[in-house]
Order: C-alpha cells, then structure tokens, then sequence
C-alpha cells in the first residue's frame, strides 16, 4: 500500500515540482517526502502492534495507540454479541476484525485478529460463564 501511494501520489507530485521549481525547492521537497514516507514506514507496525487485548475473570480490557493509549475495561456482562468483518484486502491478508457489540449499541472493533471463529468462540464461553 505504501509503495502504490508513493508511486501514484507523491511521484507525480515530485516531478512536478521538479520540471517547475528551482534547485533548493526540489531538493527541499525530495527531504520533505522522504521524510513522510519514513515517518509512515515508523508509524504503520506501531500502530498494528499497538492493539492488546487481555481476557480477565470477569472483564475484557482492551488497549490501543501509538502516541496516546486508550485503555477499556468492559465487563462481560455488557457484551451482547460478537461479529466478524473481513474485506478484500484482510481476506487476502488471512485476518478479520473482530466487532465486539456492547449492550448500549456500543462496538469495540479489534482489528488484525488471524483465527477469527477461534476467536469468537473462546470469547462467547467467557460471557457465557
């Protein structure tokens, strides 16, 4: 995806400013794409690893981010049901998201999930005591 947003975004882009800039604005826009290109590189494995969840006796605690974590506890009480979405790239990719739907038509989506029936099923016996 990286590569396809490079090649058919910020390529163009560049040549543009090359054929029509001077020198020190080509140059300056080369450092500032390379640096983008760099920071989404950093940014991307961060983010997909940054999604924990952890199952306790009576409660689920999810957490997220890369720069600000977001914490939530929610009890399996409030758990009504479970879905799982999957799309063409995360089909193609063998993962699924994982859609954990609250009693307050809530939903916390848990994304990258690769064994998605495993998965649900371990969660539905832990809500079903």
């Amino acid at each position: 995806l990286l590569i396809l947003v490079t090649w058919l975004v910020l390529l163009p882009i560049l040549i543009l400013v090359v054929f029509s800039a001077p020198v020190h604005l080509t140059l300056l826009a080369a450092f500032v794409i390379l640096a983008i290109l760099l920071l989404i590189r950093w940014y991307i494995p961060r983010y997909w690893e940054s999604f924990r969840v952890c199952f306790t006796g009576s409660s689920m605690i999810c957490e997220r981010g890369v720069w600000r974590t977001v914490r939530t506890a929610v009890p399996y009480s409030r758990i009504r049901g479970l879905e799982i979405e999957c799309g063409v790239v995360c089909r193609y990719l063998g993962i699924s998201v994982l859609k954990v739907l609250l009693d307050d038509q809530s939903c916390i989506r848990l994304p990258g999930v690769e064994e998605p029936e495993k998965t649900r099923t371990f969660v539905e016996n832990l809500v079903r005591g």
